[in-house]
Formats: structure tokens, C-alpha cells, sequence
């Protein structure tokens, strides 16, 4: 459970530059919160598998499925990330790597998505009331979108991470200077 809640600490941390102890509180105290007050009800594991259910095979596919759509045909940055692992990775990745990328798992991304939302959509989920499906599946992947909407549009404070990292570009310029400056004290 510690390392689930790691990465939603670590992106806490990012968002608004909090220490991490105040943030490891916070995010801490909210889910301890939720899980008292959700999952050890009568209902709790029902409402975990459903929750579960749809974050994972609606949500994550339909994420990975825009993801590879955006990089390859809207923002056509394929190749920029092809270079980029090629320069940091222990192999080299091609245009067969591109094509599955950008045609074959889109494809088959897109086939387990409709197939999952036709599914759920007609014949419910594991036999629970479709009240119950419709509130903690089809209302709790909404809610979830526009939380991470609403999150994406909060202006990051100056202490955040963002603010005092650096590009690759800049972490380039950065070394070729100091790579300078030794050389011309040599």
C-alpha cells in the first residue's frame, strides 16, 4: 500500500511544492479518511471492485489509447521520443517500434475499450444493481476526469518542482558550459 500511495504523494509534492512529511500527512490522512469511511462497510469490496473495475479497464485503456494517438498523430512526436530512448536506453528502438506504437496498439487499445464499454454498458458489472454501477463506476470515471482537468488548470506555485528543474536542452547547455570552463582552466 506504501508504494501505491508513494507516486500520489511524490505528484502531491510537485503539484504544490509541499515538504515531504506535510504532504505524506495530507495525502495520508485523506485516504486513511475515505478508506473508514467507504470500505469497511457491508458494500466496501463491492465498491472497490467496481471502482477498480472501471479505473482499470476503462480508464487506463482509454488513457493509454489517447496517449498514443496524441504523440503520434496529433502532436507527431513519435520520433522525438524515439530519440530520446534510443539516447538514454540499453537498446535501440526503430520503425517497427513507431508502428506498433502508433498504429498496432492504438488499434488494439481502442478494440479492448469499445469491447469493455459495449459490455458494461449492456450487461452491467459482476451482477451489482445498476444504481450502485452507475454511481461508484460510470459516475467515479467521470468525477475522475474532471478532477484531473480541474487539477491540470491550478497554476503551480513558484516552490514547486517544476519551477527548479531543468530541460534536457538546458541540462545540455548547462554541461557543454562547464565542459568549457574546464577546459579553458586546463
Amino acid at each position: 500500500m506504501i508504494s501505491l500511495l508513494e507516486v500520489v504523494i511524490a505528484a502531491f509534492r510537485e503539484k504544490t511544492g509541499m515538504h515531504r512529511v506535510a504532504a505524506t500527512w495530507v495525502v495520508g490522512g485523506v485516504t486513511a479518511v475515505a478508506s473508514i469511511i467507504l470500505f469497511p462497510t457491508t458494500t466496501g469490496l463491492n465498491l472497490l471492485d467496481v471502482t477498480d473495475h472501471f479505473i482499470n479497464n476503462i480508464g487506463i485503456v482509454g488513457v493509454a489509447l489517447l496517449a498514443c494517438l496524441v504523440i503520434t498523430w496529433a502532436l507527431r512526436k513519435l520520433p522525438v521520443l524515439r530519440d530520446h530512448l534510443n539516447e538514454y536506453s540499453s537498446f535501440k528502438v526503430n520503425k517497427v517500434w513507431m508502428a506498433l506504437v502508433g498504429v498496432v496498439a492504438p488499434l488494439v487499445l481502442l478494440g479492448l475499450w469499445i469491447t469493455e464499454i459495449a459490455t458494461v454498458s449492456s450487461k452491467g458489472y459482476g451482477g451489482m444493481p445498476g444504481n450502485f454501477v452507475g454511481i461508484f463506476g460510470w459516475g467515479m470515471s467521470i468525477l475522475v476526469v474532471v478532477l484531473a482537468i480541474v487539477l491540470s488548470l491550478i497554476p503551480w506555485p513558484n516552490r514547486s518542482a517544476i519551477h527548479h528543474e531543468l530541460t534536457h536542452e538546458e541540462e545540455l547547455a548547462r554541461a557543454n558550459a562547464q565542459a568549457s570552463q574546464e577546459g579553458a582552466l586546463s
